[in-house]
């Protein structure tokens, strides 16, 4: 996200990338570019484009990944900071990305852009924080709701934000169908039955590149919980046979790991992608969710599965960061926690008896038009056409 145009050398770059942009003829390609690097949304949109086969597929990253990683799919991968991924970026007809690519210039007619982001705001984003999102031809939405707030947000007309769905939702839908194959293999099954897998997610407090600012309360701890005990919730957790992995926010300072500890476990993108896993396989899988303002509370309405809301600095929250849908209250389906103590009884509520459930329904309805597995097909289809067709636009 842009935090204004930048200085005179950043806009002139700008303009010098966009009018090369403009003059360069397109060949019949897709550039894809997430944030992180192996996001499930432009790894889901690769997978599609390769099944079509006929486009051809960039995928650029900020850094250089393992071979192992790489041979997952047989795509073209290139550094975004070099020219060659400038030259794919310059002749692709298609560009995707979620944090905006080559300081994003306005794309020429020439060049679908869509900018898929990572996620439907809970927290206020774009326009309602005061940044300027980079230029798109269109942008995505998973309901009607969103549709309206999301056009605000990036600064468009409703028509360029398609309720398609997001592309990484389709992962976690199919993740949920084989919880068991996942939790085996990132090693939680150890030859029996697999215990209760909760992922925890929670959102930074402050970022550590970008625009640096403090939204609620900073804390000395991962969990958001200066008061949690990891002891005391390590036996609690062991007792009701669950393992919780804490998946660290990329944007987030760096914690001390307790990744060697029984029932919790800290994990980067690096340690899902040492175990051949991606972030949406992982909560598709899970049992239960905890997190606080993140996107992927609105994403795991759709598997129907028990969420805690760990949001101890719910109100500072608000009056710095601000919700862009407020009150925020009136789209939880789970319990808030303020404390461990809090969080302990939530978790002991939800694996007992999961009070929530209809209440998630109805947040569901709100938050999805589509609760399937075909958001890829659809903004696919939308944007390129089904193979031998024209786009639906």
């Amino acid at each position: 996200m842009q935090d204004g145009t930048g200085g005179p050398a950043t806009c002139l770059a700008r303009w010098a990338i966009g009018s090369l942009n403009r003059l360069v003829p397109k060949r019949r390609k897709a550039v894809l570019a997430g944030f992180p690097d192996v996001e499930d949304s432009m790894l889901e949109i690769a997978r599609h484009l390769l099944d079509r086969g006929d486009i051809a597929v960039v995928i650029l990253t900020r850094d250089e990944l393992p071979r192992p990683v790489r041979d997952r799919l047989p795509v073209t991968w290139r550094r975004t900071r070099s020219l060659r991924g400038l030259y794919h970026y310059l002749t692709a007809r298609f560009v995707f990305f979620t944090h905006g690519l080559y300081l994003s210039p306005r794309p020429p007619r020439s060049q679908t852009c869509v900018n898929v982001w990572h996620g439907m705001p809970i927290k206020r984003i774009g326009h309602l924080l005061g940044r300027t999102p980079p230029p798109s031809t269109f942008v995505l939405a998973t309901s009607e709701m969103f549709q309206g707030l999301v056009a605000r947000c990036f600064g468009m007309a409703k028509g360029e934000v398609l309720i398609t769905g997001l592309p990484r939702n389709d992962v976690l839908v199919r993740a949920a169908r084989r919880s068991g194959e996942i939790k085996g293999a990132i090693g939680l099954a150890n030859g029996g039955k697999p215990p209760r897998l909760i992922t925890w997610l929670p959102t930074y407090r402050q970022a550590v590149r970008g625009v640096i600012r403090t939204d609620g309360v900073a804390s000395r701890s991962i969990f958001g919980m200066d008061d949690i005990d990891m002891a005391d919730f390590e036996a609690f957790l062991a007792a009701n046979d669950c393992v919780c992995i804490v998946k660290a926010h990329p944007m987030a300072a760096e914690y001390a790991s307790a990744a060697s500890a029984d029932a919790v476990r800290i994990w980067k993108d690096r340690d899902l992608l040492d175990r051949g896993t991606t972030l949406y396989e992982l909560v598709g899988a899970s049992d239960m969710l905890i997190t606080d303002a993140s996107s992927v509370y609105v994403d795991f309405m759709l598997v129907n599965k028990p969420v805690v809301i760990a949001f101890p600095d719910l109100e500072e929250y608000r009056q710095t960061r601000g919700f862009a849908v407020d009150p925020v209250e009136d789209f939880f389906a789970g319990p808030v926690a303020t404390s461990f103590t809090e969080l302990k009884a939530a978790i002991s509520e939800a694996l007992l008896a999961d009070p929530y459930e209809t209440a998630r329904a109805g947040v569901t309805r709100s938050f999805h038009m589509h609760a399937d597995d075909r958001a890829t097909a659809r903004l696919l289809d939308t944007v390129i056409g089904a193979r031998g067709r024209p786009p639906a636009i």
